[in-house]
Parts: structure tokens; sequence; C-alpha cells
């Protein structure tokens, strides 16, 4: 047995140096997918974190035009909001106007018709 020990201990090293061999070479193969597999990752991530940024930046840049847009267009419907606030009260004052000019021709006319009715009654008699 100890003649056999030295074999068995021999084929015991070179089997278990096989065995080792082959899961190394997986092992490295797998380590180098692995690595692969996380550079491209790491590569992904930072494209997408990019565009991510450059869409940030686009969108800020769209969001501040149409809040200057906004801004615009509040000014000029204040503005059209206090020429139609100033016509109104122009209106308001010219029909006011227009009423009392009526009255008085409406009041003229009457003083016309009542002379004439006067002038008529006079000649009548």
């Amino acid at each position: 047995m100890e003649e056999s020990a030295p074999e068995l201990r021999d084929f015991v090293e070179k089997s278990t140096a096989g065995i080792l061999n082959e899961f190394e070479n997986d092992a490295k193969k797998q380590k180098a997918r692995m690595s692969e597999l996380l550079s491209k990752q790491t590569y992904l991530l930072n494209t997408v974190h990019s565009e991510l940024l450059r869409f940030g930046a686009i969108e800020s840049l769209q969001l501040e035009d149409m809040i200057s847009i906004m801004k615009t267009c509040q000014t000029r419907l204040l503005a059209i909001k206090e020429r139609m606030r100033k016509a109104s009260t122009k209106v308001a004052k010219l029909k006011a106007r227009s009423l009392k000019i009526q009255e008085i021709k409406q009041k003229e006319a009457l003083n016309r018709e009542l002379r004439r009715e006067a002038l008529l009654m006079l000649e009548q008699e």
C-alpha cells in the first residue's frame, strides 16, 4: 500500500490539477465575459446619463422659452384689457351724452310743436 500511496497521491494530484484546470479555464472565460459586460454596462449608463442631461437642458430651455412667451402674452392681454376698459368707459360716456342730446332734441321738437299749435290757435282765433 505504501507503494501505491505515491501513485495514488500522484493520481489525485494530477486529477485535481486537471479538474482545477478545467474550472479555472471556465472561470477565466466567465471573468472575461463579466468584465466585458461590466464595461458595456458602464458605457451604456454613461450614455444614458449624458442623454438625460442633454434632454434636461433642452427641456429647461424650452420651459424658459415657454415662460417668456407666456409673460409676453400676459403683458399683451393686460394691455388689451386696459384698452377694452377705456373703450367701455368711453362708450358709456358717449351713450350718456347721446341720451342727453336726444332728450334735448325731443324737448326742442316738443317746444316747436307746442309753439306751432299755439300759433295755429292764435291764427284760428
